[in-house]
This record gives structure tokens, sequence and C-alpha cells, in this order.
């Protein structure tokens, strides 16, 4: 670790606290959707079902991770976020969550096999289909830049990059701290999507970032690699025979230049810039094992098993805009959702604990816990001092029936990890928040992220040193939304945020209802 890299980490530290509220200039607002113009484009398939071919697979895989999956209309707002009366406004939905839903990640593939011809492709979500960028398989030069490359070939290489001014235009500095986390969701969200399809899948966040950057034609000040993921078996066709060309020779043929794309942050994000810079690396690196936390102290409440399957939660995962009904929710669904989300992903760093606000929940007191996942039960910490009236008094945190809140230390993974750390353990949140939202869903219940550090909550639990909550997951009972969705394509989706086996679940797992679910749905 060095000077440089401590400097730029801790410098950045105090800009990830909260978003920057200056008001929005629309004049600066970079184009939604990245698009390659004149280049080959391959259109993908809009459903998908088990057995179909390789192509219709990898359609299913992109749309269910990135794509635009649905119409939603909403009351219109204005800059401050105030509703404008008489006013209706829509937007396409994306599958999963985004800060400010500005959906700073882009996605690239490699690919090759008999299904396909061997090429670097880019996601085109608005129009469902892929860009050709260069031909020639890039799967091998690209997991020969991972720390850990897969034992074997896969048939898929996927890059999640993140364009950096995409969300910084609302949230400045404050933004890369949400297209860290962001990066976890997506992988979380790969994961879920690839279980569902059965496709094996690898997620990997160490890698040769540098030549990675290149070897998609980034610029990095602009845009850059945050997670590598391999994909094996019907993604694309199997790997193709024989090795592909190497990673010089594929560099040096020029990608074209995209329509519309974001600027620089060297200028714009100084605090941001730094610290990405400093978390490059040149090399594949080294990944030793990731702090360990303490064992959990306090009394034990041990939960009921509830497994969950995050797949299962893909097609009902919705952020309920108006809130929540204050209603209590059963034990089991919450343990199911505490296991799902403090499981991690192998290749993530795994370093965050979760902690518990239990506040309406059926056989536990209301109060603060830390999750034992050893143990799958709830520590009591209610020991420790803590005020967490002014927290829970914000809508709508209090209103949720319990509060998962991932609790790390931005700087303690400086050694060994250097600046890199920060991507590490806030990509950790992200895998996190994803996974407890989507085993939410699963089981019937709705959950809403609350990004941004609370102080009264880090306080409130009696965090030493430099720990904090580095972000919430609210899970409850979502209120009538004044929303309408509807899918775009038929597969996969519901034609309400909530169905009526949905609610039938949500009654089975222990739910008590004070009211109706709603009959509108949610987004």
């Amino acid at each position: 670790m060095t000077l440089e890299a401590r400097s730029a980490l801790t410098g950045y530290v105090p800009h990830g606290h909260v978003p920057d509220r200056r008001p929005l200039d629309l004049r600066e607002v970079p184009a939604r959707h990245k698009v390659y113009p004149g280049v080959p484009r391959i259109g993908l398939p809009w459903e998908s079902t088990v057995g179909d071919s390789p192509l219709s697979v990898l359609g299913a895989f992109l749309r269910n991770l990135c794509g635009l999956t649905r119409m939603v209309w909403m009351p219109g707002v204005d800059l401050q976020g105030n509703r404008i009366s008489g006013t209706v406004k829509a937007h396409l939905g994306r599958p999963a969550p985004s800060g400010g839903g500005l959906h700073p990640m882009e996605a690239y593939l490699a690919v090759g096999g008999p299904a396909m011809e061997p090429a670097l492709l880019h996601y085109d979500p608005a129009h469902h289909a892929l860009e050709q960028l260069r031909r020639g398989d890039h799967r091998e030069a690209l997991t020969g830049l991972l720390h850990a490359p897969p034992p074997t070939p896969p048939a898929l290489v996927l890059v999640l990059t993140s364009r950096f001014w995409r969300n910084a235009v609302k949230y400045r500095e404050f933004g890369y701290r949400l297209q860290t986390q962001e990066a976890g969701v997506l992988a979380a969200q790969a994961v879920a999507v690839a279980d569902r399809l059965g496709v094996p899948t690898e997620v990997h966040l160490n890698f040769a970032d540098r030549r990675v950057n290149a070897l998609l034609g980034l610029t990095p000040s602009a845009e850059a690699a945050m997670v590598v993921i391999t994909l094996h078996g019907a993604a694309s066709g199997g790997p193709a025979a024989g090795s592909g060309p190497g990673y010089d020779g594929l560099v040096q043929q020029a990608v074209p230049e995209p329509l519309f794309d974001v600027p620089p942050i060297r200028d714009r994000l100084p605090a941001t810039a730094a610290l990405h810079e400093a978390s490059l690396t040149t090399g594949p690196g080294t990944s030793p094992g990731p702090p360990r936390h303490p064992h959990p102290l306090g009394e034990p409440i041990t939960l009921p098993r509830l497994p969950v399957r995050s797949a299962d939660g893909i097609d009902l995962r919705r952020s309920p805009p108006d809130g929540f009904l204050p209603d209590g929710i059963g034990d089991a669904p919450l343990a199911g959702v505490l296991e799902a989300a403090a499981a991690g992903l192998p290749g993530a760093a795994c370093a965050t604990a979760m902690y518990c606000l239990a506040l309406r929940v059926d056989g536990i007191p209301a109060g603060a816990y830390r999750y034992d996942p050893v143990e799958h039960a709830l520590r009591d910490i209610r020991s420790a001092p803590r005020d967490l009236a002014p927290v829970l008094s914000h809508t709508p945190v209090g209103e949720a029936a319990a509060v998962l809140l991932p609790v790390g230390d931005p700087v303690g993974g400086l050694v060994p990890f250097g600046a890199r750390w920060y991507r590490l353990l806030q990509a950790d949140v992200g895998i996190a928040l994803q996974r407890g939202a989507l085993a939410a869903a699963a089981v019937g219940l709705a959950a809403r992220i609350h990004s941004g550090e609370a102080p009264e909550l880090t306080a409130g639990l009696g965090l030493d040193g430099t720990q904090a909550v580095l972000s919430a997951l609210l899970i409850g009972v979502p209120r009538a939304a004044s929303t309408w969705d509807h899918p775009i394509a038929a597969h996969g989706a519901r034609a309400q945020g909530r169905s009526e086996p949905g609610r039938a679940q949500g009654a089975a797992h222990g739910r008590r209802s004070g009211g109706p679910w709603g009959h509108t749905p949610n987004a």
C-alpha cells in the first residue's frame, strides 16, 4: 500500500457519507443508454424457455440482468421530488435497482463457440440487441487477467462497467459510492438469473483493471470495469475448440466510438477520480482473506429455518414507492431474508457484518440485533449505548417491519487491499442488499434500499472506530401504490408488482395484516 492510496481513500470517504443536494442541471444529463452506431447488430429473442437455443438463453440472461422489463406509469414530480397534481409520466423499468433510477452500469460480452461468432459485444438494452465492437475470441484474453481464473474455459465472459457521470450528474462525488454498491447489486442479480437458467456462474472482483479497460476500448476516466462474470454451459453454446488470439493482438484493433458518451471526471469529481485511479491495477493482484469480524456477543434468539432461493424473487422484486404499511411480519420470512443476505457470493470480500432492527416482527422483541450466520440467530445488542428515535422517526425507515444494516469499515482493508478496498467493501454491501431484496420478494414481502449513511444508526448500534452502517434494506408490507406497471413481454414477468400468489405466500409465512395490500401494483 502506498501513501497515495491511503490519501485517496481517506480523502474520498467523507464524500461518500451523504448525497450532494445541489440542484440538477438538465443540460449536464448524459444519454440514458450507450449506443455504438453503425456496427453490426444481433437482435436477441424476447422470450426464453428451458431447452431453448443458446441465443435465447443469453437474451433471457441479459434482459433479466440489465434490460428493460416493464413500463411504469407514475405521478409527475418536480426537480425536488414533489408530486405535480394531475400529471403522469412513464418510464422503462429495469430488473435491478439503481440509485435514482439512473443505471450507470453497462454490459460487455466476450462470446464464441458453435452458436455465436467469436467477438466482443456490447449490450444495448433499449433495443435488446448486441453490438459487435471487435471480432475475435476475447474470452481467453479476459480470463487471463483475472486473479482467480475459472478452472475450465467459460462459455461467455461478461464485464460490467460503470459510466461515472451517468449518476454523478445528480449525486456528484457520492455517486461513486452508489456505483460501487450497484456493481454488487448486479453481481448478485447475475448469479440469481443464471441460477434460474441453470447456467453455472462465477463472480470476479479482482482483475487487471487497466488491461481490461484497454481491451474494451474504454476511457478509464469516464467509464471503467467493475465486475467480471464468467458463465459456463448454454449461455453461448460452449467454448470454441482451440485457443483464441492473444491480448496484444486484440487490443491493437480499434473499438468504434460510442454515441453521446459521458465526459471524463478528473475535473468534475476530483475525489472520485483520485480514489478510482488509485484502485486500478496492471496485474491480477492478490486476494488475502478479508478482515475477520469478532464473534457476535449477546443473548441469542434462535431463528426458524426458511431456505429462500433468490432466483424466485426476480420477477416479484419492486421498490415500494409509497413506503410501507405499519404492519408486522413473521420471524420465519425475516430469518430467510437474513440468511440469504448474509451469505454473500464466492469471489466477493464477504467483509460486512449484518445488523438488524426488528421493529414489528412476531416472536422478536423490538430492538437492535446483530445476525450470527454460524448459529443462525440474532444477538441482542440492546445493552449498547444508542438512541435510534431520530432514525425511526424518518419515513419510510420507521414504517418498515425490519431494517437490515450491512456494517463495515471503509478504511479497515487498506492493508493488504490498498485503495481497492473501498470498491470491494461496497460491492459486498450491494450483494447483501440485492440478495436480501430478492429473498424478501420470494417470501411475499417488499424491500427498498435506503442509500446513504445515517450517523444516528452508526452511533445507535454502538459501533467502534471507523466501523459504520453502509446502507439499509427496509423490509415490510407495501402501502397501496400510486403507480402502475406492466411487463414489456410476457415471459418471466407479472402484470402487477404483487400478485395474488405473492399475497398468499406472505400470509402463509406469518405476515399479520393491519390493512390491505392495496389494489394497485408497485413500481
